[in-house]
């Protein structure tokens, strides 16, 4: 279940070495059966993880994003409203 979130990316690819992991498996070589099992888990997680990070990136970027003309929140009150006061607005 951790990787179906790949499925759409590395479907194909993912097909091809259970191809190849398979038919080491029926030709009798364990190592290479392994070798292909571990390389193709590696693979797998290195797309998953990069995943994770692009669609990190994008949340981030939606979050820090305003719709124009939106300000930034600014607390009320407190040492943080005096230091973040629109210059325009506030008395000098």
């Amino acid at each position: 279940l951790v990787f179906r979130l790949n499925s759409t990316e590395r479907a194909a690819a993912d097909w091809q070495e259970h191809a190849m992991i398979l038919a080491a498996v029926v030709e009798g070589d364990e190592e290479l059966a392994a070798l292909l099992a571990a390389r193709h888990v590696r693979r797998a997680a290195k797309a998953r993880l990069e995943g994770q990070a692009a669609k990190a990136r994008l949340e981030g970027q939606a979050a820090t994003a305003r719709p124009e003309g939106q300000a930034a929140k600014v607390p009320a009150k407190g040492p943080a409203a005096r230091v973040v006061a629109d210059p325009a607005t506030s008395a000098a």
